[in-house]
């Protein structure tokens, strides 16, 4: 396992269904060689539970597709916007 990615939950819902959940320990620009986006092979990873078949990105909290997220955004006290664009 990478240093700057935590597995923070393994658990199985069902016979063919497990819940993983992966946490990145860097904020974008808190460490200059950690906080880079961090890219790893899950099948590889988890080869020993067998092939995985289908993958679902959600939030941290498992609750919601990640692709269905909407994040505010709001202006800081120096006017600028508080959206912050990923690399």
């Amino acid at each position: 396992m990478l240093i700057n990615v935590h597995l923070l939950t393994f658990g199985q819902l069902g016979p063919k269904q497990s819940l993983v959940r992966l946490e990145h320990y860097f904020e974008l620009n808190e460490d200059a060689t950690y906080s880079h986006r961090v890219t790893f092979d899950l099948q590889l990873l988890f080869k020993s539970q067998g092939t995985i078949g289908e993958l679902l990105e959600l939030t941290l909290d498992a609750n919601l597709a990640l692709a269905d997220l909407k994040r505010l955004d709001w202006l800081t006290g120096d006017n600028e916007s508080s959206h912050v664009d990923m690399p």
